[in-house]
């Protein structure tokens, strides 16, 4: 059989799905409110459907900004929070029993779910890491005015001895202002939020390259099955029936067709024949694997797949 590749994750498209071009949209946004703060929009469009009549339109435009980053920065860790969530969901990047229990007893919090993937994976750039650990606290900050949640003093260190770094990573972020801003409660600049967000984007490649190289492919390529082979909106009565029928569709054929419908249904299930060129830590599947899933009968792959579920 073919070799086939995992290039990206489920949990980082849907989380590329979410955060998207953010910075491209916020430059939108805040190039049109300079407009009103300039004077050249002094009217909202027939379309709008809303009465805007600001007493002020200059002040409107500033307050309007600092709505627009802090907006941006919730987004950016929702959207990192997302990537956890999708972590944990089948077929599971996350593998490790005591990451899985941190996760677990994080909850809601992302700032703890950070802390066990931080914990989990130590070989994550120490500054990238610092400052996703300050955007989720400043966002906590932003969006729950009661949060205790505090960028730890291990990751401030960081930051500090490494104001270079910072700059080059970020485009000439400054170290002292971006404290300054945390320490006085003030919302981000626009370059600080384009820097969190650019840290974010970084963060989960880097992350995702770390869950790639644990990753247990046989358990992975289980659950790929047990994924593609359930329908979920199906009641428990017939689940188990909807499953065999499509267990036998596949490996009730002769054992070439079999090899080919059981490549196809891994192609539509996130595997890839080809090695993309963005990501240099694509897992390549061991040949193995695929020849001991095609020599299963529709009964043992079934058994196969529930006994580990």
């Amino acid at each position: 059989m073919s070799v086939l590749y995992l290039n990206t994750s489920r949990a980082r498209q849907v989380f590329k799905q979410n955060l998207g071009s953010a910075n491209h949209l916020i430059i939108t946004t805040l190039v049109g409110l300079d407009a009103v703060e300039a004077g050249v929009v002094t009217t909202a469009p027939p379309g709008l459907h809303a009465v805007w009549s600001p007493r002020n339109p200059a002040t409107s435009a500033r307050r309007s900004r600092r709505l627009i980053l802090d907006m941006a920065l919730v987004r950016a860790v929702d959207s990192l929070d997302l990537y956890f969530l999708e972590s944990q969901r089948k077929p599971k990047l996350v593998q490790n029993v005591d990451l899985r229990c941190a996760l677990d007893n994080a909850r809601r919090s992302v700032m703890n779910k950070f802390y066990a993937f931080q914990k989990q994976y130590k070989n994550l750039d120490p500054v990238l890491c610092a400052m996703i650990n300050l955007m989720i606290a400043w966002r906590n900050r932003a969006a729950h005015s009661d949060s205790d949640d505090e960028i730890s003093v291990d990751n401030l260190q960081i930051l500090r001895a490494n104001p270079i770094s910072l700059q080059t990573k970020f485009q000439g972020l400054n170290f002292v202002q971006l404290q300054k801003g945390y320490d006085n409660y003030g919302s981000p600049t626009f370059k600080e939020v384009t820097s969190f967000i650019n840290a974010v984007h970084q963060f989960v490649s880097a992350l995702e390259e770390e869950q790639f190289k644990a990753l247990d492919q046989k358990t992975f390529l289980r659950e790929v099955l047990a994924t593609a082979l359930s329908d979920r909106n199906s009641l428990d009565a017939t689940a188990a029936k909807t499953k065999h029928k499509a267990a036998t569709s596949i490996w009730g054929k002769d054992k070439e067709s079999r090899k080919k419908s059981i490549m196809r249904l891994f192609h539509h299930n996130g595997l890839s024949s080809e090695i993309t060129n963005s990501n240099s830590y694509s897992i390549a599947f061991d040949d193995k694997h695929f020849n001991d899933i095609s020599e299963m009968n529709p009964k043992s792959i079934i058994e196969w797949i529930d006994a580990r579920n």
